[in-house]
């Protein structure tokens, strides 16, 4: 859920970026001279045959001039625009305003700056070690079932720690003018069933280094448990198989399956759900589960998984969720499997530039609303909503000229008015 918000702002402020550059650069008359062209030519190796090599065709000259950095595992056109808005307008911006004094208290600025500060704090960070995390930890250890556990999988959820499943509040696909609670599969460290269950030497190797990561992320908590990296590979692959593949995922119709809150206890009876959802802090009355299967087999999985090894696998999720934020023995270390390893990285991004990322990931909001005062001024805010309200009127006119819709349906009218709403 969360990550998926993350996600989103990046799309936003690149989206933002452009948007703003549209609108508030100075446009000259077209002509002869300055004409853009429908089609840029210059990406384009016209020393190779289409029919030969479409890419290198159609994209050589573009990547022989645009290669991946180091700190990145895949590049294009877009990663080029999201570098610049990060390096120059939220690094700009983060930047005014730790130079500014007396920030008040509670503001958009302050909680800001302020989460900058604790980010580059690294003295304090190495200073305290793992402790920020031992009181959840103890947590985990103290349960004495599974129903325990599952409640307390709600209260770490409100601070990120993965479960099996995940939930999250969106508008109803088929009433998009109310929200609704969706409940979907999670829990894979890897990140996608291919990863547990195909056999390519790739494949192989990622889950014999998957392996020794956990082993050695545990041994250096000084937490004494025997085999995790095996214990929770072992757990995880039995969870990717109960789940949907990823061209299932694609079927909208499929996602979509809403049932009473009371259902859920009959779909997987040894899941404590309302303990769950009373730490998590929602009382939902219906909710739209993304696969009902999956929900019967988590709770057969549940049950045939001993408990110790549960509460090792949510042990593995805070340590792993929180690595960002402890020495930086952990980080380098997370670093090295989940974008040496899996994605081929081969540089880590400087300090400084993951603080601005992380400011933007954590608090995307207030960052947001001060990058749109700065870079999306009223008078562009004005010409997009022109431009939107032009494009609903021509949608709303050709709607109306479609006569076979009155055909079908001869109450359909006003469609121009409608479309407005």
């Amino acid at each position: 859920m969360f990550k998926n918000l993350s996600r989103l702002m990046v799309v936003y402020a690149t989206i933002l970026l452009f948007v703003t550059s549209s609108c508030t650069n100075n446009q000259k008359p077209m002509n002869a001279e300055n004409k853009v062209p429908a089609f840029d030519r210059t990406g384009i190796d016209s020393t190779v045959k289409p029919c030969d090599d479409f890419d290198q065709f159609a994209n050589g000259n573009w990547k022989k001039h645009n290669p991946i950095p180091a700190t990145e595992g895949a590049w294009g056109a877009f990663g080029v625009l999201d570098k610049e808005t990060r390096e120059v307008k939220i690094k700009g911006i983060v930047k005014e305003l730790l130079d500014q004094k007396d920030l008040k208290k509670g503001s958009d600025a302050q909680l800001i700056t302020d989460y900058y500060h604790s980010y580059m704090d690294t003295v304090t960070i190495e200073k305290r070690g793992i402790s920020p995390i031992l009181p959840m930890a103890d947590k985990i250890n103290a349960v004495k079932n599974v129903p325990e556990l599952i409640a307390l999988t709600g209260e770490l959820a409100k601070v990120e720690v993965g479960g099996p499943f995940m939930i999250y509040v969106s508008a109803d696909d088929r009433k998009s003018t109310m929200n609704a609670v969706f409940m979907g599969q999670s829990g894979l460290s890897l990140g996608d069933r291919n990863y547990y269950e195909n056999k390519d030497s790739a494949m192989v190797r990622i889950r014999a280094e998957f392996v020794k990561h956990v082993d050695k992320m545990f041994s250096m908590t000084g937490w004494k448990v025997a085999d995790p990296g095996k214990k929770i590979l072992d757990f995880e692959t039995r969870l990717a198989l109960i789940q949907l593949k990823n061209f299932e995922m694609r079927d909208p119709v499929k996602l979509y399956n809403k049932i009473p809150f009371a259902e859920l206890q009959k779909l997987a009876p040894g899941i404590n759900w309302t303990g769950y959802y009373q730490n998590f802090g929602l009382t939902p009355d219906t909710l739209i589960i993304w696969n009902k299967e999956y929900l019967k087999n988590l709770d057969k999985l549940v049950k045939e998984t001993p408990l110790d090894n549960l509460k090792t696998w949510y042990l593995w999720q805070l340590l792993t969720g929180f690595a960002g934020g402890l020495p930086d023995q952990f980080l380098k270390e997370s670093f090295h499997f989940f974008n040496t390893v899996m994605y081929g990285v081969k540089e880590q991004r400087p300090r400084e530039e993951r603080a601005i990322m992380s400011v933007n990931r954590r608090l995307g909001m207030p960052l947001g609303k001060l990058f749109a005062a700065k870079y999306f001024p009223e008078s562009s805010k004005q010409k997009v909503v022109a431009m939107i309200e032009n494009v609903r009127a021509v949608y709303g006119e050709r709607i109306e000229k479609l006569t076979w819709m009155k055909t079908i349906h001869p109450s359909i009218s006003g469609l121009t008015s409608w479309s407005k709403t």
